[in-house]
């Protein structure tokens, strides 16, 4: 790849080599943003239009799958232009714009998991003790995003500074070289990913422990009878919701873990004076994106309600299509409203 300045000039002696390469991580990361656009806008409608009562983890979901929809459907198509002219072609309003949404999404999934490991937390180890009800989730959701727009924000107050980052091809927050400006950094890194990461781990650690432990009196207790061994069966159904919001962690930690080392460890020990190879600094910023693609199919392998929710709804959505574009008389739909809730 041909070198770019640190102030983002575009470079006008691309190769054709170049060119290819461009031209073939352009099309890896419009799939994997159209993964991510289409996978999380279903998650919200499933969500959003089942039956029935909503959960407060419910609404979590929702947040986080619009946190995943705005890193695929806005910051992912600014990057998009920037890898396609191989420089800072958004310009400096834009970049700066666009290193916002770059925290944004970072912390923000950081902290709406945390928020999601608190609550099943809460539903697992306190229950019935402690019964979180819907407001409790709007206020969650309202922490998160205040904690995350005051951090993304603390650039334009100076704290910091949105400087183009030549191997990333977008803006980022940059501290420079001094101690109070290291000092800065680290106390961000801290808030921005070790606190949630801490507290999301520390409240799975008890949810597994928790279920471990019931799951062993159910096995102890459990007799052959046939009533009982539904009632054992129903009381093993957190299990399932536990380890697909425990699989997005994973999904979150893996993805984010090259990305993090070289922007939190090694670039920074190194007094920004180490080279990265181009080809890992992109695999490290295309898994960021591929982040948000896998989650929604974490929902539809772990959970057999939402890959029913999601049939349901793409049938609504080829039914209105025909009805409403189809030139040929077909049979109508039949709605499955009925169907779901005998099979409830």
């Amino acid at each position: 790849m041909t070198d770019i300045n640190v102030n983002g000039t575009c470079p006008s002696n691309l190769t054709e080599a170049s060119v290819i390469i461009i031209n073939i991580r352009l099309v890896l990361l419009s799939i994997i943003g159209f993964f991510g656009i289409t996978g999380n806008i279903m998650v919200i409608l499933v969500t959003y239009t089942k039956l029935g009562r909503k959960s407060p983890t419910d609404y979590l979901i929702i947040n986080n799958a619009v946190i995943d929809a705005i890193q695929s459907g806005i910051r992912l198509p600014l990057f998009l232009v920037n890898v396609a002219a191989n420089c800072n072609a958004l310009g400096y309003g834009l970049c700066q714009f666009h290193g916002f949404l770059s925290g944004l999404c970072f912390i923000g999934s950081a902290y709406s998991l945390a928020a999601l490991a608190i609550f099943r937390y809460f539903r697992v180890c306190k229950s019935p003790s402690i019964v979180l009800r819907t407001r409790h989730a709007i206020y969650a959701i309202a922490l998160v995003w205040i904690i995350t727009l005051l951090i993304c924000l603390l650039p334009f107050w100076g704290l910091s500074i949105y400087e183009y980052n030549f191997m990333e091809k977008s803006c980022l927050p940059s501290w420079g070289s001094s101690v109070a400006n290291r000092i800065n950094a680290a106390i961000e890194l801290v808030v921005d990913f070790l606190l949630p990461l801490t507290i999301t781990l520390v409240s799975y650690l008890q949810v597994f422990l928790t279920l471990r432990r019931i799951d062993h009196n159910l096995t102890r207790h459990t007799s052959t009878s046939g009533p009982q061994r539904r009632n054992t069966t129903s009381s093993r159904k957190p299990i399932h919701l536990t380890m697909a919001l425990w699989l997005l962690v994973l999904n979150f930690l893996l993805c984010y873990l090259t990305w993090s080392v070289l922007s939190f460890i090694i670039i920074p020990f190194s007094n920004y004076k180490i080279v990265i190879p181009d080809g890992l600094y992109f695999f490290a910023v295309t898994m960021l994106y591929v982040n948000n693609a896998v989650n929604p199919f974490i929902y539809l392998i772990m959970l057999k309600s939402f890959r029913r929710s999601y049939v349901i709804l793409l049938k609504r959505i080829f039914c209105w299509w025909n009805k409403s574009y189809s030139v040929v008389r077909v049979k109508p739909c039949k709605s499955d409203n009925t169907r779901e809730e005998q099979s409830r």
